[in-house]
């Protein structure tokens, strides 16, 4: 009985696995049928999506290759405020360009003012020259022409020189030739030197200094500092003036403080006024070349100290040195 039953059992099992795979066929065309526009959906809202997330690179690099091909530094890249790291991102961007701007700027700048007091004393040594070519006097008119070609070269060397010392300083290749300083008679020996051209213009200068102060540095680039200072601050002080020289030892520093009762600086030229070649608006009818306080500032860092100055229009600047013990 029970193999007799068999072939039937055996057919109505296959019958109903027929059924099954009719009917995971049709499930499994009908699940493709309904993914494939579900894949399609995704698959446009990712391009939507990552088109829009790569827009603001897109934008930054827009931006770099105009800067690269058109050397504009004056394009920024538009404010993308819909997502917050692209926006800083983008504050970054646009910050490092306007300081690249602002390098620029300044660059342009100090070649300008390089250029026009260069020029001032190339022409004089020209003139001077074709002149004394020109000339049928006698040997003194010569020689005297050889002597003003040679002031104005001088000068054009100091400029030069200064420069590279500037550049030397802040780029650590300065050398240095420390030795125990003596202050009081160092500085009384600067100020003496220029009593002289103080005395000119009716400006008094006095010295004030601790009795042992003593200090490790290079004696010829620690005059350099003073002698800027001091020049300056006679420079820019208007006849009847005062300008007062203290040094006093600190915890850690020696300071040195320049005071004077001259002009004074605008606050917005504070900032500026450490900059290669930068010259104040009020400063601009008075010789020279704006690179004194440049190299205080690269001799100072030099010996590993720093400088200060407080000032304001009409009352004077003071100019504090700041140098290790």
């Amino acid at each position: 009985m029970r193999f007799a039953h068999s072939p039937c059992l055996t057919a109505q099992s296959y019958q109903r696995i027929d059924d099954r795979e009719m009917f995971l066929s049709y499930f499994r065309k009908l699940y493709l049928i309904s993914l494939l526009p579900v894949v399609l959906i995704a698959y446009l809202g990712g391009l939507f999506a990552a088109d829009r997330a790569l827009n603001p690179i897109r934008q930054l690099i827009n931006t770099m290759n105009t800067i690269i091909v058109d050397v504009k530094v004056n394009v920024r890249v538009p404010e993308n405020k819909t997502d917050n790291l692209y926006h800083e991102l983008n504050t970054v961007f646009n910050t490092l360009l306007e300081k690249i701007e602002t390098l620029m700027n300044g660059i342009r700048n100090s070649l300008d003012n390089l250029a026009h007091d260069l020029r001032t004393p190339m022409t004089r040594l020209r003139i001077t020259a074709e002149a004394a070519i020109r000339s049928k006097q006698g040997e003194q008119k010569l020689r005297e022409s050889l002597i003003d070609c040679v002031d104005e070269s001088e000068r054009i060397l100091l400029i030069l020189n200064t420069i590279l010392d500037v550049s030397e300083a802040e780029n650590g290749a300065m050398e240095l030739n420390p030795e125990q300083l003596d202050l009081p008679p160092l500085i009384e020996d600067i100020a003496e030197m220029y009593r002289y051209a103080a005395e000119e213009k009716n400006i008094s200068v006095h010295t004030s200094c601790s009795e042992e102060l003593n200090l490790l540095a290079d004696r010829h680039r620690f005059r350099q500092v003073l002698a800027n200072l001091l020049d300056n601050a006679i420079k820019y002080t208007p006849p009847g003036g005062r300008v007062n020289i203290v040094a006093e030892n600190l915890e850690q520093n020696v300071r040195i403080t320049v005071r004077d009762t001259g002009m004074g600086i605008n606050d917005h030229e504070l900032n500026y006024i450490w900059e290669h070649l930068y010259r104040g608006d009020k400063s601009r009818s008075k010789r020279g070349v704006g690179l004194g306080l440049s190299l205080v500032k690269a001799i100072v860092g030099a010996h590993a100290g720093y400088v200060e100055v407080h000032s304001k229009p009409g009352t004077g600047s003071s100019f504090s040195v700041y140098i290790p013990h």
